[in-house]
């Protein structure tokens, strides 16, 4: 399953990491965003004794607007803009519980 996160403003990588980071305090996950690399943010949480997690990409503007303007999505002739996205969320509580605390965190969007 893959999970894509829209908005119908461009919003900064910094922003997104804060997000993820309240996210992940709320959901009492794990966090973890590389020093060396700041494209990926892991966040993580067990279930039942078993690790669920994902890879969240995290881009730049340039390459938000790029991307937007290839998958052309709009909802209610509003343009959206690809945030962030995971090819790897196969854990649909995980899943669940994670879309919760974000719609909570920001609800128009």
């Amino acid at each position: 399953m893959s999970l894509i996160l829209l908005a119908p403003e461009i919003i900064s990588k910094e922003t997104v990491i804060s997000t993820f980071a309240k996210i992940a305090l709320q959901t009492h996950s794990k966090f973890y965003l590389s020093e060396n690399d700041t494209n990926e943010i892991y966040i993580a949480k067990h279930y039942d004794g078993v690790e669920n997690s994902m890879y969240l990409a995290l881009s730049d503007e340039s390459t938000i607007k790029q991307r937007s303007k290839i998958a052309n999505i709009s909802i209610d002739n509003t343009v959206c803009f690809i945030i962030s996205g995971s090819d790897q969320a196969h854990y649909d509580h995980f899943i669940f519980d994670f879309l919760n605390a974000y719609f909570i965190i920001h609800p128009n969007r």
